[in-house]
């Protein structure tokens, strides 16, 4: 019995061994990325049209090195070109700055543009949840490789805007301060990610 365990074990090792090299070389494994964490103050700019994106605010965020970041946790460092996407995770903005909540706000679109483009992204909408009016939320958003590295090591315009009732008390006002912030999760191909473990 202890043979038949024995060879059973071996068999499924080899069988694993097999599976890994030949059906996934292109496995992925999931680490902690750079968090995301934009603040923003108030722009006066307001619309009457309750349906329309108003800009609120934007503000010029530097990108993270990546292969630095990477190899923060290991000699055996993964190198940026080995991430294959990053997934937004666990999203919320909040406001400060004064008596301020989200009261009569529908939605807020957070946008970007690489320095030096024109071409703006979006990248999360949220809106509240529930009766509490001091949280937006936002769902967890997939990115593949070319968009995940430059939002995260490329030096970028970040922007809020937001659909609300001009007509009802909000806090898009001067003194107010809004703070976004993210987790990422980066896709690095198993085959470059050597001993980095630490953000499974």
């Amino acid at each position: 019995m202890k043979r038949n365990l024995k060879s059973l074990l071996v068999a499924v090792s080899m069988l694993s061994a097999i599976g890994f090299t030949s059906c996934d070389e292109n496995a992925t494994i999931d680490y902690d990325g750079p968090d995301i964490d934009f603040t923003f103050a108030y722009s006066p700019i307001r619309s009457a049209d309750a349906s329309a994106w108003t800009l609120i605010a934007s503000d010029t965020v530097p990108g993270e090195n990546m292969d630095e970041f990477l190899a923060k946790d290991t000699a055996n460092a993964s190198k940026a070109d080995a991430v294959k996407s990053a997934t937004i995770k666990n999203g919320v903005l909040v406001v400060s700055g004064g008596n301020f909540n989200f009261s009569g706000v529908d939605s807020v679109k957070i946008s970007y543009r690489i320095v030096n483009t024109t071409q703006e992204i979006n990248l999360v909408v949220g809106a509240l949840r529930g009766a509490g009016k001091d949280t937006i939320y936002f769902n967890n958003v997939k990115i593949e490789k070319e968009q995940a590295l430059d939002l995260l090591g490329k030096d970028k315009v970040v922007s809020m805007s937001a659909i609300f009732n001009p007509l009802l008390v909000n806090c898009f006002q001067t003194g107010a301060v809004y703070n976004f912030k993210a987790k990422t999760k980066l896709a690095v191909l198993a085959s470059a990610a050597g001993g980095l473990m630490s953000g499974l």
